[in-house]
């Protein structure tokens, strides 16, 4: 297995921490109004869960293992596999805290801006090393 760079994997990591995060805010912002946000201070727990959801999922499927011997194919099932479970654990812990208020619009607004957030970023991180002529896909095109 040839690797490409560690440093581009941190940033990827670092970036999809951001993206994450920002889909969060974004969602609750826009699902319920700020003072039931503020009133109900275990979304923010929540917050903390679904960091460590992602990077161990993430490091599971070996997203920041960027490799020669790695196909788009893998590296797609591999974050639609993280998305699928960042959706278990947010229902996960909504239903396990009977929470009535945050259930329909923060989840669906949640998942969407998560699944558009990051396929555009590894699109783009994909394409990055395709300008710089390190293409992991070469083979496989």
């Amino acid at each position: 297995m040839t690797f490409i760079d560690s440093n581009k994997a941190k940033r990827k990591l670092i970036l999809d921490i951001i993206l994450l995060n920002t889909s969060f805010l974004i969602s609750i912002f826009i699902s319920q109004p700020v003072e039931k946000i503020v009133e109900r201070k275990y979304m923010f727990f929540l917050l903390v869960i679904i960091n460590i959801v992602w990077i161990v999922c993430n490091f599971y499927y070996k997203n920041y293992i960027l490799s020669i011997d790695r196909t788009k194919y893998q590296l797609i099932t591999g974050l639609l596999k993280s998305i699928f479970f960042q959706l278990f654990s947010v229902v996960f812990f909504l239903f396990w805290v009977k929470e009535d208020f945050f259930t329909r619009y923060f989840v669906s607004f949640y998942i969407t801006l998560l699944i558009i957030s990051n396929f555009v970023s590894y699109f783009i991180f994909l394409k990055y090393y395709q300008i710089i002529g390190k293409s992991i896909f070469d083979k496989f095109e």
